[in-house]
Order: C-alpha cells, then sequence, then structure tokens
C-alpha cells in the first residue's frame, strides 16, 4: 500500500496496521514421563531467524493450542524445557536443524490448523547441537 501526505494534507492521520491470526492445536506424540516438557513454534522463515521469533507452550497434557499465530509456515518441536534455549538459538537460523525431528505446518490466514508432533529425546538434541556450528 502506498500513500502521500504533504505539508498541506489537513485533518487526522489514522493508521491501523491489522494482522491476521490463526491458531494451531499440537497433539504430542512419545511423551516421556518428565514433567518439564515443551512445545516450540518456529518460523520456517528466512526472515524470523531471531530467537524471539519463537513461542513455545508448557505441555500439561497430550495436546496444546498456539493462539494469534500469524499465516505463514512454521517448524514444532517437542522437547524437554531445558532445551528450549538451543532449539531456539539453532532452529530459526538454520533449517537443516533436528530437521527429521520437528514437524512442518503451514497456518493459513482463515480457520484453524493441526498438528501431530512426536518428542525429541535430550540425547537427539545434544547431538544435533554438537553437530552445529557455533552461534557467535
Amino acid at each position: 500500500m502506498n500513500f502521500e501526505l504533504s505539508s498541506s494534507d489537513r485533518g487526522p492521520l489514522r493508521i491501523v496496521v491489522s494482522l491476521k491470526t490463526s491458531t494451531l492445536a499440537v497433539q504430542v506424540r512419545g511423551l516421556p514421563n518428565e514433567p518439564d516438557v515443551i512445545v516450540m513454534l518456529v518460523p520456517a522463515d528466512p526472515y524470523q531467524t531471531l530467537r524471539l521469533s519463537c513461542t513455545y507452550n508448557a505441555l500439561t497434557g497430550s495436546q496444546t493450542t498456539f493462539r494469534f499465530v500469524p499465516p505463514g509456515k512454521y517448524r514444532v518441536f517437542v522437547a524437554d524445557e531445558e532445551f528450549g534455549g538451543d532449539i531456539a538459538v539453532y532452529a530459526p537460523r538454520f533449517p537443516d536443524f533436528l530437521k527429521d525431528h520437528s514437524t512442518p505446518v503451514e497456518v493459513a490466514e482463515e480457520g484453524d490448523a493441526k498438528a501431530i508432533a512426536t518428542y525429541v529425546g535430550a540425547e537427539t538434541i545434544k547431538q544435533a547441537v554438537q553437530k552445529a556450528s557455533p552461534i557467535r
């Protein structure tokens, strides 16, 4: 959208920015007996590579729902909470990080999205972090 303003324009200017959002329901498989498990939503977008682009929900049952999710492509990870920082650092920047252990999902502008994700064990994440190049 393009518009121009000049010094001769009068009246109040009101700009409204709106972004459609959806919900994403994630069903989790292979849950361990560990109490602190999270489901992390990581953008699969080359322009959203910061760890702050990631969001997570603490898992209290076998499913969780992310609300107000902007349309786009994402990867879903299920892991112990202690590895949330590692996933947030590496997954947005490196599309191959735990690629075979994440669930790709696309959230549309309208309607609700659903995904089934599988828990990723601690050893798998530790190996992926060691294999990835160091972040500086």
